[in-house]
């Protein structure tokens, strides 16, 4: 389980910060060297491990937001955030040195999974004072003289072993971390650590922060838990592809169209094309192409023959085949196509299809702002451009020109590429508070 921080906490001491920072009254304590101790009491045999250096990032942020200046709305209203809640957050007095890194972690344990965060820390008697008013109830703390923790856990963890792991955490010193091997460059904000445990294979990511620009580069070992396919889709609109399904998203969609109607093996690989949503008159009609591999074989004809989850769904079948059906939605044609014995293709283009085999891990490409296109609607649609989560994503997609992830098997390895690029003179940080400010309206 993730620790469930609350937003509408976290904004006004981060906006705070930035505040006080831009008028650097805190410039000399900011730049100066910190030490990280936290990174001494990272557990062994964690499966995956985070490290957010915020100095970078609020050093960053000043410049974008307070020197640069050439966005007033977003200054304005840190400004405002900060006059209004920064005085009254529990996060002012919490003890944690905001200006150091802060580490995640995953731990797998007897009966389930910890999850954790680590800090460096300012003064550990308000650290021990105060975080309790922050915290869930399943979520658990403790401290020493300079590093605090907090956990969460699964369901399958009694109390008594969470309080145990909080407790020992801090008590045992690892005087040579070996977590992360690369140096940092120029801007890096986030380091990943992955062990051979975790999905991805034993690896390393690094995200750099370049003023317009979100860099990802990463390289793990190869797995096996990858599937290939002989299909491919056409990129067309939005396009995610991903080689990789966790056993507990595979089961949990195997799941739902099992309760629908859909008596299908488990996904091992899916891909989607999406170019937005059309509002009918009764119904919701996503314009898109779905790609989806099975672990098993496909009974074709129980697909085909068994027309009633379709109805139930609201579909009209236009028409039959050995291989598929035509179904048509408030006059929107799809189309099911079982293309072999382990994948099947549903959507509304094709054309698309292609019949070449696809290797690749995860791609993430194309226009974001399909993802948050609704045609139609009338006063819903005007309704939902004022729901702030829908207004933040939608302004945050506009201001992108580009968005790739690209994560393949190259040379006995697995390489991440990643590359977030900001249109005209609109800067990363600046967007994502956008966002956070949008988001917490």
């Amino acid at each position: 389980m993730q620790l469930e921080f609350k937003l509408k906490r976290i904004f006004p001491v981060l906006f705070g910060l930035l505040f006080l920072w831009g008028t650097f009254l805190l410039s000399e304590f900011l730049f100066a060297k910190k030490t990280n101790e936290n990174a001494f009491y990272i557990p062994e045999s964690a499966e995956i491990v985070v490290k957010m250096d915020a100095k970078s990032f609020f050093q960053s942020a000043i410049y974008d937001v307070f020197l640069d200046d050439k966005d007033k709305e977003v200054f304005s209203q840190v400004e405002k955030m900060t006059q209004k809640d920064f005085d009254n957050s529990p996060w002012k007095d919490a003890g944690i040195d905001l200006l150091s890194d802060v580490i995640y972690f995953e731990k797998s344990v007897s009966g389930g999974k910890i999850t954790g965060f680590l800090f460096n820390l300012t003064d550990a008697k308000n650290f021990k004072a105060n975080i309790s008013s922050m915290v869930s109830e399943n979520q658990f703390f403790n401290a020493n003289e300079n590093v605090g923790i907090l956990i969460s856990t699964t369901s399958g963890i009694s109390d008594k072993l969470a309080k145990a792991f909080a407790s020992q955490a801090l008590t045992k010193k690892n005087v040579n971390p070996k977590i992360f091997t690369s140096e940092n460059k120029e801007g890096q904000i986030l380091s990943l650590s992955t062990s051979s445990k975790s999905p991805f294979g034993k690896g390393q990511m690094n995200v750099q922060l370049l003023s317009n620009q979100l860099i990802l580069e990463g390289e793990f070992t190869a797995q096996n838990n990858n599937s290939t396919s002989n299909w491919t889709l056409k990129k067309d609109g939005f396009h995610l592809l991903s080689g990789i399904i966790p056993q507990n998203l595979a089961d949990t969609l195997q799941s739902k169209m099992n309760a629908d109607g859909f008596n299908l093996p488990k996904i091992n690989r899916l891909s989607v094309n999406y170019r937005g949503t059309n509002i009918g008159e009764n119904n919701i009609l996503p314009d898109g192409d779905l790609l989806l591999s099975f672990d098993s074989k496909l009974d074709r004809k129980a697909l085909v023959e068994n027309q009633i989850p379709w109805q139930k769904l609201g579909f009209v079948v236009e028409a039959s085949t050995p291989n598929g059906l035509l179904l048509i939605k408030e006059e929107k044609a799809y189309t099911l196509r079982i293309l072999d014995d382990f994948t099947l293709f549903f959507g509304s283009n094709t054309s698309n299809l292609l019949q070449k085999k696809n290797t690749d891990l995860f791609l993430l490409e194309g226009d974001l702002t399909n993802i948050t296109e609704i045609n139609g609607g009338g006063l819903m649609t005007v309704g939902l451009n004022f729901y702030p989560p829908y207004k933040a994503s939608k302004t945050l997609f506009q201001s992108l020109s580009v968005a790739e992830i690209k994560f393949k098997a190259i040379n006995g390895n697995n390489k991440l590429t990643g590359k977030f690029t900001f249109k005209n003179e609109k800067t990363v940080v600046t967007e994502m508070l956008r966002f956070l400010l949008t988001l917490n309206n």
